[in-house]
């Protein structure tokens, strides 16, 4: 018990208050920031509700990683290509930080509008697959199921190739 209180002490943890239950600690809340102890039936844990009045959260917005399964995508090059041969009359070196730092904003653009969410519009198509499969039970034609798990192979693949980059898996080449 005196390991807690040392690491409470020398966190700085502070007592926010509470309505409910005693004792709750927690670090750089600003004054308005309660805590509520919320009444469980199915726990003896009692589940926290924090008000977060008064509290300033920080905008934190997630880096530019480039996805090497956009190169699947012939657009993809003419956006790059685009930027880097703008033509620009200043120092080399800032020249190539700009077009580096203007080369992921427009990728985050073109993925966002273009490219897309493989994950949502893979679980679009499975959907629409299966509807289509009922809907070929009643008429005979399954032309669009064919040409709808064509769409599926091309988006499991893409999903694969983004996994796998993102598992930096080396020994998998």
């Amino acid at each position: 018990m005196q390991l807690f209180r040392d690491v409470v002490d020398e966190c700085g943890f502070i007592d926010l208050g509470y309505s409910g239950p005693w004792y709750t600690w927690q670090k750089h809340f600003s004054a308005g920031t309660s805590v509520h102890h919320l009444r469980t039936d199915t726990s003896y844990h009692s589940p926290i509700w924090i008000d977060m009045e008064g509290l300033e959260c920080q905008n934190i917005s997630k880096p530019f990683r480039f996805e090497e399964v956009w190169l699947s995508d012939h657009t993809c090059s003419e956006v790059v290509e685009a930027i880097w041969e703008a033509r620009e009359v200043d120092d080399p070196a800032a020249r190539v930080i700009r077009k580096i730092d203007k080369c992921g904003q427009e990728l985050k653009k073109w993925e966002r509008d273009h490219f897309g969410n493989i994950r949502k519009t893979l679980k679009e198509k499975r959907k629409e697959l299966a509807e289509a499969e009922k809907e070929a039970l009643s008429t005979g034609q399954n032309f669009q199921i064919l040409e709808l798990k064509k769409e599926i192979t091309v988006l499991v693949d893409k999903e694969n190739r983004i996994w796998f980059q993102r598992s930096k898996v080396l020994w998998a080449k």
